[in-house]
């Protein structure tokens, strides 16, 4: 399956403007970077449009924040 079957936005069409709050959208792009402040995981996911910070709860999503730490894909 290509990542355009996944997307429903592009990460510049991710503003208040463009975007229904509480509306469900799927971002898909490569890591670009990865800050672990202990309990909270910052990722940095690129496209072709630009890029957008994703926010990770540790608590609930250790093996995540690992897997893409080193590189690894993970899946829904």
């Amino acid at each position: 399956m290509s990542l355009a079957n996944l997307r429903t936005h592009y990460t510049a069409d991710v503003k208040p403007e463009k975007v229904d709050n509480g509306q469900k959208i799927t971002l898909a792009g490569w890591v670009h970077e990865v800050r672990d402040l202990g309990g909270i995981c910052f990722v940095v996911l690129r496209d072709r449009e630009g890029k957008a910070q994703v926010t990770l709860v540790k608590k609930k999503l250790i093996k995540t924040c690992s897997m893409l730490q080193e590189g690894l894909s993970v899946s829904p």
